[in-house]
């Protein structure tokens, strides 16, 4: 069997593909790709792209020392966050409060009932559990 040499001595190495073959296999894998990720969302059980919060409520305001405050609806705020603060009332502020209203709420002096009073308030206003339910 005989075997083809270059001018150089060496035998030739097997052609490399071109930049246009390369794009061609790889817009095919992405083709793919793509069209099992299409079939996936086609069988998915809940599709959370398309769900829209039917109870949406207002938003609970407070008025102390002059001042609107405005608490988020927890329902709304990021649930990795929620655990983070869960069970530290004054963190939980800091991410249901605009940094305005949590800058000058903390430097607000105020009795603990008044406290209390938002919180209770809070949590009726969006129809929350209390805490020992």
């Amino acid at each position: 069997m005989s075997t083809t040499t270059s001018s150089n001595g060496r035998k030739p190495r097997a052609a490399k593909a071109t930049g246009a073959a390369k794009a061609t296999g790889a817009a095919k894998r992405t083709a793919t790709v793509e069209q099992a990720e299409a079939q996936r969302r086609d069988d998915v059980a809940l599709d959370l792209d398309a769900l829209e919060r039917e109870d949406k409520r207002k938003p609970f305001t407070f008025l102390l020392n002059g001042h609107v405050f405005e608490v988020a609806d927890p329902r709304e705020l990021d649930w990795q966050d929620q655990l983070r603060v869960f069970g530290d009332p004054i963190a939980f502020l800091k991410i249901a409060m605009s940094e305005q209203d949590i800058e000058l709420f903390l430097k607000t002096k105020m009795a603990a009932w008044k406290l209390d009073r938002i919180l209770e308030a809070w949590r009726e206003h969006y129809a929350l559990p209390s805490l020992g339910e």
